[in-house]
């Protein structure tokens, strides 16, 4: 039996009424205003509550560990029909003499993370403030991870839905690829657990070894490689040929080159100054532009109104410059091919490349290692003599760069590059 309890009128007398079946629940009259709880007596707990516009509701009231009443929704009518809300009722109920609390439960599944969510939190928190290469991040992210994961729970996200999505790209031949999004997805759940988003142990990489072994790459141009490669350039629009022989030339990455700006170059001493934001490292560099390098932005076209020496609007698809030049129309610069493999043709010619060959021409020279670096940038350990040494090796690095000039135009010319007079300061 259901026992109508007016709540917004508690003066007035309220008719109980034996509900039987759905029909005398639809039959039941909204409140003039208000609402009105009709408790079941067959359920404890279970009410329907009518509201003055006629809305109906199932309820169901209990007291949790600590005695305090609450109230948990079940549904409305007639979407969930009186056997249903019984049955949900006694559910509750169950849980409730188990120890649970369904109303902190409910909330809980109501609230909690998804992947998405996670993901879009670890790009603008942290990718996105921290990293050069979040754009990477965020397209992995859209194109791999967000289509299987997105709507799920991130902490139940498991180590077997990893894999499944690290052994899909080893099938398409990208092993390297699995290594890359199984750091992601382990930066990601780092982040997550940071800040208290998903628990530490939610991270499905735990137990998930790299799927490949990688190699660090070694290729470093020869002379009649260097040779073919300068002329190919040609090919290509002003500003792409001058940018891809500067990597050669200055042993600079080509996304700190893509950033050069004409105001950052001192055309009496010659240095590039490249600020701290445009760097991998995120510490300021100074680059020392030898004759070659400053024969070279001669011929770049130069707008006054763009302050870019490489605006992105003129590179075109300059990712794979190396992969068009390395053509065997072109430099002719191609990989042997791997056992079994498909018969197609791959360039053996990364931007990389370039400034690794760079820095192992002049190592060969008599350049040292630590002048190297300088050039190159690197992140030096956090020791002590690191924290102390200001000094900026500008004239060491002038040397090494004008060797490194009379190294590459002997080779341009035909010439060996060893037949040069050894390095010395």
């Amino acid at each position: 039996m259901l026992e109508a309890i007016p709540f917004s009128q508690p003066a007035r007398r309220v008719e109980r009424r034996r509900i039987l079946n759905d029909t005398t629940i639809r039959s039941l009259k909204p409140p003039a205003m208000g609402r009105v709880d009709y408790f079941d007596n067959a359920t404890a707990g279970l009410s329907l509550r009518v509201t003055s516009n006629g809305v109906r509701t199932w309820t169901v009231f209990y007291r949790d560990q600590h005695g305090r009443q609450k109230r948990l929704t079940l549904g409305r009518y007639p979407a969930v029909k009186l056997v249903d809300a019984r049955e949900l009722a006694l559910e509750a109920q169950r849980k409730v003499a188990h120890g649970g609390d369904p109303v902190v439960e409910k909330r809980a599944a109501r609230d909690v993370v998804t992947f998405g969510q996670l993901a879009q939190t670890y790009i603008d928190g942290h990718a996105k403030p921290n990293k050069k290469s979040w754009a990477e991040d965020d397209r992995q992210i859209n194109a791999t991870l967000l289509p299987k994961w997105k709507s799920r729970a991130a902490a139940q996200i498991s180590p077997e839905d990893l894999l499944a999505l690290l052994n899909a790209k080893i099938s398409a031949g990208a092993p390297v690829a699995a290594n890359r999004l199984r750091a992601l997805v382990s930066r990601i759940f780092t982040f997550g657990a940071e800040q208290r988003l998903v628990p530490p142990t939610a991270n499905p990489v735990i137990g998930v070894k790299k799927p490949t072994k990688e190699t660090t790459r070694e290729r470093v141009l020869t002379d009649e490689e260097i040779r073919r490669l300068w002329v190919a350039c040609e090919t290509q629009n002003p500003y792409v040929c001058a940018w891809f022989r500067l990597r050669l030339v200055t042993a600079q990455r080509g996304g700190e080159l893509l950033q050069m700006r004409w105001q950052d170059m001192d055309p009496t001493s010659h240095f590039w100054t490249i600020p701290g934001t445009f760097v991998k490292n995120r510490h300021g560099h100074r680059v020392y532009l030898n004759a070659s390098a400053r024969q070279i932005l001669k011929g770049v076209p130069r707008n006054e109104k763009i302050v870019w020496v490489f605006p992105k609007s003129f590179m075109g698809d300059y990712k794979h410059v190396g992969r068009r030049l390395a053509q065997r129309t072109r430099a002719n610069i191609l990989a042997e091919p791997k056992p079994n493999a498909k018969a197609r043709e791959r360039a053996d010619v990364r931007g990389h490349d370039l400034r690794r060959t760079a820095a192992s021409l002049m190592a060969s020279g008599g350049v040292p290692r630590f002048v190297i670096s300088r050039i190159l940038n690197h992140s030096e350990e956090k020791n002590i003599t690191a924290v102390y040494d200001r000094y900026g090796y500008d004239a060491e690095k002038r040397a090494a760069m004008e060797f490194w000039n009379r190294q590459l135009s002997a080779i341009l010319k035909g010439k060996a590059g060893t037949n040069c007079r050894r390095f010395a300061m």
